[in-house]
């Protein structure tokens, strides 16, 4: 009954659900001998199964997280925390506003760092939109909540990407006279961003805070049932994959 219902789970939310629609779709069509477009759903409904399983996101992860791994050591004067993805207006322990899943896993590997070497943390997160809530006073509120210092954070709140947080956080280190500035983010962003910083005229030392994907991964019959977790890991690989081809393309 257990395995039973993890498949159903899996057939009727998405992105499985689309996966059945499409693929009943088109051999509906098959049938009807509209065969262009029932190739059509049935490469859809394939697609979208191929990205919402373990295996591939775990590949499209990896190829993004392998070249960074953790140094045993640091020689940095600041922390760079960028700025990740937010919980907009909502109310918590402390204030409104909460960092998402993402941005929760970069605070928490810089309070670690800021415990072990003392170094100050400077956050790069703005408004995306203008009617948004700008990202880095709601981390560092949660910063000082996990026990930081208030006097060691600093904030910037105009950047709205990769490229104008290493814009932003250039600026500040070099009117603040940092020269070896510890760039803090998640493993799968660090290539796009060590180019955005590069390209801004700042180097940093790249520090993974965490990772997607496993060293030794065991994939089972489940790995291979559409899942919204592998769906949308695939679909953050993809878009950093693109962010770095127009990174290229830039700079």
């Amino acid at each position: 009954m257990f395995t039973f219902l993890k498949i159903l789970e899996s057939v009727v939310l998405p992105p499985g659900i689309f996966v059945l629609i499409l693929t009943v779709i088109g051999f509906m069509l098959f049938r009807k001998g509209i065969y262009r477009i029932g190739m059509a759903n049935l490469l859809a409904g394939c697609c979208i199964w191929v990205l919402s399983i373990s295996p591939v996101s775990h590949f499209l992860m990896k190829g993004l997280e392998a070249p960074f791994s953790i140094p045993p050591e640091i020689n940095g004067d600041v922390i760079i925390l960028l700025g990740a993805g937010l919980r907009e207006d909502v109310r918590d322990f402390s204030g409104t506003g909460f960092p998402d899943g993402d941005m929760l896993g970069r605070i928490v590997t810089a309070v670690r760092l800021h415990r072990q070497y003392k170094l100050p943390i400077l956050i790069t997160s703005g408004k995306v939109y203008e009617q948004g809530q700008a990202g880095s006073p709601v981390d560092r509120r949660i910063l000082t909540d996990l026990g930081v210092p208030p006097e060691c954070i600093m904030i910037e709140t105009k950047s709205r990407n990769t490229y104008e947080n290493a814009q932003q956080a250039f600026n500040i280190c070099r009117s603040l006279g940092y020269r070896k500035p510890i760039l803090l983010t998640a493993a799968y962003h660090l290539r796009r961003a060590r180019m955005a910083f590069e390209a801004a005229g700042l180097s940093a030392i790249p520090y993974p805070a965490y990772r997607n994907a496993s060293e030794n991964p065991s994939f089972f019959w489940k790995s291979y049932l559409p899942s919204h977790h592998a769906f949308q890991t695939s679909c953050v690989a993809i878009r950093e994959y693109l962010g770095i081809v127009y990174y290229i393309i830039k700079f």
